[in-house]
């Protein structure tokens, strides 16, 4: 009686764990032929719980619009089921909430935009959210539009193609992006358009592949970054002098073993905090292979006179705050004066005097005035510190 009783109790627990089970899978909606875009919009709101899943079902199928997604959810197939969007100026995935993961989707994206707003496939509404992608496929067709846009996110990219085909259109666009990209392609072929744009990134570029070919447009570019490209190749086949590779001014980290190529601008643009090894970089014929972003002194006209005191002006047109040095003014190779000149922020100007002995303060003798006389500033050109004058 004992054991019959245990036995009982066992089986009703064993049967509600199954109960458990199925109510828990049950959540989860599985999209076929006859599947309205009505019914995932109320289970979105309704239904859906964090961890469930948003499952295509079908080899191709259309969204009539924008789908907010606002649980923690699995968008994916097992078929990789084509994905069709079609209105102009909506975005397809809103993403309001963390943890969102995309996977085995082909998606073609023909919504057109404009210059007010750029729709994309994915995009990030307020900050800080998570989504991962996964062996996902994204076809952008139309001009003024994107793959991926948002303000801030992380997370991570991995086994995807991004092609966009049209102007003024982007691949990856975070304001503030934290996280990698793995063995992916982002090619962009229209003007004016970027492969990846990101305000401030931190992370890694790792075997993957990132290309623009339009007029006026930019393989990478992060403002501020912070993580390495390995085994990567990143190319701007371009016209214009404009058109660069890998652009990032606040930088630092390491490129190693990639290939990064311009064909009309530098190849690459970062601060002098990136290490370069073991690496092909190609830049324009007028062009060195990597620009570094540093303070760039220069020495401007006009000069003002008072007496035997030159007053010159120093402004410093780079991107960073340059070290305190010293102008100093020669007469035939021999100089005669010099005078301090304080660090300079980026963008701004000193006016420096200097007292030049009385014989050579006149139209006798030319003059050269050097700012960064002791060559203490490490500039990326050297050629507007100096000026000639004869008065």
């Amino acid at each position: 009686m004992i054991f019959k009783k245990r036995l009982i109790l066992f089986l009703m627990l064993f049967s509600c764990f199954f109960i458990l089970i199925s109510s828990v899978s049950a959540a989860n909606l599985t999209v076929n032929e006859d599947t309205s875009n009505k019914v995932i919009t109320d289970w979105m709101k309704n239904d859906a719980k964090n961890g469930d899943s948003l499952i295509f079902n079908v080899s191709s199928y259309k969204l009539d619009n924008t789908l907010v997604v606002n649980k923690s959810i699995n968008i994916k197939s097992d078929q990789n089921t084509k994905l069709v969007f079609d209105r102009n100026n909506r975005d397809m995935f809103n993403l309001t909430t963390n943890d969102i993961k995309f996977s085995g989707l082909n998606i073609e994206f023909n919504a057109k935009g404009s210059t007010k707003y750029k729709p994309t496939v994915i995009a990030v509404v307020g900050t800080t959210k998570r989504f991962d992608m996964v062996n996902v496929n994204i076809t952008v067709s139309q001009s003024n539009a994107g793959a991926v846009g948002g303000d801030k996110a992380k997370g991570n990219i991995r086994d995807c193609n991004f092609v966009i085909l049209k102007a003024n259109s982007v691949g990856f666009s975070i304001g503030t992006w934290s996280g990698n990209i793995v063995n992916s392609n982002i090619i962009a072929r229209g003007a004016s358009s970027y492969g990846i744009a990101f305000r401030k990134w931190n992370g890694n570029l790792i075997n993957s592949t990132v290309q623009s070919s339009g007029k006026g447009s930019i393989a990478v570019y992060a403002h501020t970054w912070n993580g390495k490209i390995e085994d990567s190749t990143i190319s701007n086949t371009g016209s214009s002098m404009y058109d660069t590779g890998f652009v990032s001014v606040k930088s630092k980290g390491s490129i190693v073993r990639t290939t990064i190529k311009s064909s009309e601008s530098y190849a690459v643009m970062v601060s002098d905090n990136v290490k370069v090894s073991s690496s092909s970089i190609s830049s324009g014929k007028r062009f060195g292979k990597i620009y570094r972003y540093r303070p760039e002194l220069v020495l401007s006209q006009p000069i003002s006179v008072r007496g035997n005191t030159y007053t010159f002006r120093v402004f410093n047109n780079g991107y960073f705050a340059s070290k305190k040095n010293h102008l100093g003014v020669s007469v035939r190779g021999k100089l005669v004066a010099k005078t301090p000149v304080r660090a300079i922020k980026a963008g701004k100007f000193t006016n420096v005097k200097v007292n030049i002995p009385s014989r050579f303060a006149n139209s006798r003798f030319i003059k050269t005035a050097k700012v960064d006389y002791h060559n203490k500033v490490k500039e990326f050109f050297k050629k507007d510190n100096t000026v000639k004058f004869k008065f």
